[in-house]
């Protein structure tokens, strides 16, 4: 075991990428500080490995706990997702994704948990990007699978403990949130080369949504001009009448707040 540490405050997505430049063998497994791999996770990921050389990406799903207990959360999101997922193979244990998985995970998110993820050492050449503090993860997946096989393991690969320090977690109180940091991912994402229409179609599907989720929040915190603005916004990348019925509603809650 190596224990490496950074000069700096790099980040999540630094801390991952001085690991992946410091490993040395054929594979490159996650493992936040929130999680344990579960027995067998990495011996079962080495076998899919083999059965399937054209894979390059794993991840399977999360067991989640609660001062020790078992809760469930995120599973029916799994379930779903892997479901509509297509795919070349699939058997009780293991699905082989078809090479549009790039497109699911653009118009569906991000759907499994970072900490299950084991990746050839080829596919991680590629690094997180670290001027990123929330979605790092997200782009990388996304960018990885436009070029690059992805897998999952029906089973539990980890153990994730539920609490509030949580960074992945964390709720924000402000009408922002995370927004500004979520666009800057999906910036990133448009300016990959080689898209196509329906593929930038979805990428920008999801900035409109950003904004006009933000826009909503806005509104609840009385920022009035800040929503019409969002809704502008949003308006430039789609949803655009969801965005003119909002606007045109703008003014009927200002005045009902000032009634009140």
């Amino acid at each position: 075991m190596r224990i490496l540490r950074n000069v700096r405050l790099k980040g999540p997505a630094g801390g991952r990428n001085t690991g992946i430049q410091a490993a040395k063998g054929e594979l490159v497994a996650f493992l936040d500080s929130d999680d344990a791999f579960l027995p067998g996770h990495l011996a079962e990921a080495w076998a899919a490995f083999q059965r399937f050389p054209e894979l390059e990406v794993l991840f399977g799903r999360a067991r989640y706990e609660r001062d020790g207990l078992p809760e469930e959360y995120m599973g029916a999101n799994f379930d779903r997702k892997l479901e509509i997922a297509q795919k070349t193979y699939s058997d009780e244990s293991l699905s082989v994704f078809s090479p549009d998985f790039f497109a699911h995970l653009l118009e569906y998110g991000c759907w499994f948990n970072l900490s299950t993820v084991v990746m050839r050492a080829g596919a991680a050449r590629e690094r997180m990007e670290e001027s990123l503090r929330i979605a790092e993860d997200y782009e990388f997946w996304v960018r990885l699978a436009r070029h690059r096989r992805f897998g999952c393991l029906h089973g539990h690969q980890i153990r994730y403990t539920l609490h509030e320090g949580n960074i992945s977690f964390e709720a924000s109180e402000t009408a922002e949130g995370n927004a500004p940091q979520l666009f800057r991912a999906y910036q990133m994402m448009l300016g990959y080369p080689g898209l196509t229409r329906a593929q930038r179609r979805l990428i920008e599907d999801r900035i409109a949504t950003l904004f006009f989720e933000w826009a909503y929040r806005s509104k609840t915190h009385g920022l009035w001009l800040e929503s019409a603005s969002l809704h502008a916004r949003s308006m430039r990348y789609g949803r655009i009448g969801a965005n003119l019925v909002a606007l045109a509603k703008l003014p009927l809650s200002l005045l009902a707040s000032g009634i009140r």
